[in-house]
């Protein structure tokens, strides 16, 4: 029993190896036409000090709604850049009552680079949207 919980508590600091350099933060989003099925996922984009304008910074693609243990929830593809590789993760969707197209979720956001101001845009078949009113810093 001692050795094994050793071994993984030794383990750990191996697992976290890939997130050193990284913050970790949770984005909350409302997407008012998730439930008519044509959003695919969203864009992250960063207010760059050099240009002044937002810049794509962050793809994040929604899988499938699917039920886990009684609450809807959809698993979800970090992909910010090529070093470092698309994170898989998941997110439990909440439906407004009054709106079932309407949801809000809390999505994990891998920020590698300093922190800034963000907007996001959504993504699906019939394009994308624009960039949203409300700005976050993250």
């Amino acid at each position: 029993m001692h050795r094994a919980l050793r071994r993984s508590i030794l383990a750990l600091p191996f697992l976290l190896l890939p997130f050193v350099g990284c913050e970790t933060l949770e984005v909350y989003l409302e997407l008012p036409t998730f439930g008519v099925g044509t959003v695919q996922g969203v864009w992250l984009w960063r207010l760059s000090e050099a240009t002044d304008s937002y810049e794509r910074a962050c793809r994040i693609e929604f899988g499938a709604p699917e039920l886990v243990k009684g609450k809807e929830a959809i698993g979800y593809l970090q992909g910010c850049d090529e070093e470092h590789p698309g994170l898989q993760l998941s997110a439990e969707l909440e439906r407004d009552p009054s709106n079932p197209e309407a949801v809000s979720l809390g999505l994990w956001y891998m920020r590698w680079e300093e922190s800034g101001m963000y907007k996001v845009s959504a993504y699906g078949d019939d394009g994308e949207s624009a960039l949203s009113e409300t700005a976050v810093t993250l």
